[in-house]
């Protein structure tokens, strides 16, 4: 899988979130998060999302909350599957490391390039 890097040179790739719709978007590659997928809030509707319990999280700048977390569905590097998703108000949607877990990720950060494999 190929991406980019954004204009503050934020690794970003494309991925599709199942169900209601069938949307790409674009997500910001995060490794100081260490979960599968947080969602902008906009792409909610697109999803279909089952609820399944609370997730206790530490933010950037040391505070902790406490949010819902879902069951959604993703293909990410050409597959599909389930992961874990939060919801922020944010405007960008972020991968987390559970992720990339069985994956490489190079960032070319000369040629503007990001590749996700396997």
């Amino acid at each position: 899988m190929i991406g980019r890097l954004g204009r503050d040179l934020e690794p970003i790739v494309r991925i599709t979130i199942h169900g209601r719709k069938t949307k790409s978007i674009e997500a910001v590659v995060d490794t100081g998060f260490s979960d599968y997928l947080c969602l902008a809030q906009r792409n909610r509707a697109a999803m279909r999302l089952r609820p399944v319990g609370r997730e206790a999280f530490e933010l950037a700048d040391g505070r902790r909350i406490v949010q819902p977390v879902f069951v959604g569905e993703v293909t990410f590097d050409g597959e599909r599957q389930r992961v874990l998703v939060t919801l922020t108000a944010a405007t960008d949607s972020l991968i987390g490391t559970a992720m990339l877990r069985l994956k490489t990720l190079r960032i070319d950060f000369r040629r503007r390039r990001v590749v996700v494999s396997s």
